[in-house]
C-alpha cells in the first residue's frame, strides 16, 4: 500500500530497492507528499512499526518453545530448518516410531511418485500430495535452503536442477530429507 500510495503521488526515484529497510525506512521519514497523501503514508509506517513489532515478539516466542523441545533442537541442526520448520516438522510427525524409515515419512507427506504398473508396464508420474500438506510444505522448504548445502546431497540437488529443474530438484531433495529426519529425531521420542 505504501508503495502505490507514492506511485499514486507522482514518487518514482525512490532511492532504494527497499524502502522498508534502515535507508528506506529513513528516506519514507524524510519524504513529503501532498496533505492527504503524507497523513495517509504516516498513517502506514505507524501500522508498518506496530506490525513488525508483532513480528518479532511472534518470532521470540516460536525461538523460546523451539528451545525447550528437545526435537525441535535437533531438527533444527539441519540445513535449511529454523525454529519455525523445527516446529512444524514435529507437530505434523507426532511420533517418529509410526515410520520404520525416510521412505516411509515421505510417503506419508506425499513426496512418492504415483506409481502405475499393469503386468510388465511400470510408469511412475507426478508427486501423489497424499498426507499432510504442512508437512510437505516444511520439508519442500527445507529443501529450497538445503540445495546450497556443501556436502555430496546439495551437490546432487544443484546437478539435478541442471538437469529436470529447480522444482523438481527440491521435491527430490526434499524426499531425501526424510531419511535425515529419520536419522536425527531421537530415539525412543
Amino acid at each position: 500500500m505504501i508503495r502505490a500510495l507514492l506511485l499514486r503521488s507522482g514518487v518514482t526515484d525512490v532511492p532504494t530497492r527497499r524502502i522498508f529497510g534502515g535507508r528506506g525506512r529513513a528516506w519514507l521519514d524524510q519524504v513529503t507528499l501532498p496533505e492527504a497523501a503524507d497523513a495517509s503514508l504516516r498513517r502506514l509506517v505507524r501500522l508498518l512499526d506496530v506490525v513488525h513489532a508483532e513480528v518479532l515478539a511472534a518470532e521470540a516466542l516460536v525461538a523460546q518453545h523451539a528451545a525447550a523441545d528437545p526435537i525441535a533442537v535437533d531438527l533444527d541442526r539441519m540445513v535449511g530448518v529454523g525454529p519455525v520448520l523445527a516446529l512444524t516438522l514435529r507437530s505434523e510427525i507426532g511420533v517418529i516410531t509410526r515410520f520404520a524409515g525416510g521412505a516411509q515419512l515421505a510417503s506419508y507427506a506425499g513426496l512418492v511418485p504415483r506409481v502405475a504398473a499393469s503386468a510388465d508396464r511400470y510408469r511412475t508420474g507426478r508427486i501423489t500430495k497424499e498426507g499432510s500438506p504442512w508437512l510437505r510444505w516444511a520439508l519442500v522448504e527445507a529443501a529450497l535452503h538445503a540445495m546450497r548445502r556443501p556436502d555430496a546431497l546439495g551437490r546432487w540437488a544443484r546437478q539435478l536442477a541442471v538437469r529436470k529443474g529447480g522444482a523438481k530438484a527440491r521435491v527430490a531433495l526434499a524426499r531425501r530429507l526424510c531419511d535425515e529426519v529419520v536419522a536425527i529425531w531421537p530415539q525412543g521420542a
